[in-house]
């Protein structure tokens, strides 16, 4: 399960369509550090994502309290999976944003249509086209797994001993805001997130099916 606090999901749709993806995204969740959100995988560690922040992967053990008797909880182990780079992303703007999003629905202008690189991705079952915009958190804590060969690519820049942790955040249209964590290569994460105000997003829609109306008239 997710849980997050302090987000917005009340933008008007009619604004939405004029923001750009990242005006989106900071209206709904904030300026960085504002919102967090967390999900367990049902094993050892906890993840939490800070839209414009950071991404942590932590454990958590319940202590007693000698004094009080009552039990608390205390963070013994955790590791950052990448941090938002303000840098990394300044190239992408409004104008050229529809590069970034994956399987984006095509939008007109004037004579000629965009339309963003596409994978076979379907319509998600939480509504929208199935696109999604990507973004890396990149500088993590330094991952000293002895099998970091087929990652390295992947997973940032060297450190000493190993590897930068880093992980690749798709943000897409969906009716609930919901996050699922994996690690796709070793210290290298991909966190898919939905989030309901992108659905209002020209780019983020369902494409419209245009129907032909077909008029049979007898023959004499």
């Amino acid at each position: 399960k997710s849980s997050q606090s302090g987000t917005n999901l009340l933008l008007d749709p009619v604004e939405v369509e004029k923001m750009s993806v990242a005006e989106v995204l900071r209206r709904t969740f904030g300026e960085p550090g504002d919102t967090c959100i967390q999900t367990g995988t049902g094993g050892w560690w906890v993840y939490e994502f800070c839209p414009g922040d950071h991404i942590r992967q932590f454990h958590e053990e319940t202590l007693m309290d000698r004094i009080s008797g009552r039990p608390h909880t205390s963070v013994d182990t955790e590791h950052i999976l990448g941090r938002f780079i303000p840098e990394d992303h300044a190239w992408v703007n409004k104008e050229n944003e529809w590069k970034n999003v994956v399987n984006a629905t095509e939008i007109g202008f004037g004579s000629g249509t965009r339309s963003s690189k596409s994978r076979a991705t379907k319509p998600t079952r939480l509504g929208g086209n199935g696109a999604y915009y990507p973004q890396e958190y990149t500088k993590g804590d330094v991952c000293d797994h002895e099998d970091v060969t087929d990652s390295a690519i992947k997973a940032g820049a060297f450190g000493e001993g190993g590897i930068e942790r880093a992980t690749t955040v798709r943000y897409s249209c969906g009716n609930f805001v919901e996050m699922s964590v994996k690690e796709d290569s070793t210290c290298h994460y991909v966190i898919d997130i939905s989030v309901p105000t992108l659905c209002s997003h020209p780019l983020f829609k369902a494409p419209i099916s245009k129907k032909q109306v077909v008029k049979c008239l007898p023959i004499s």
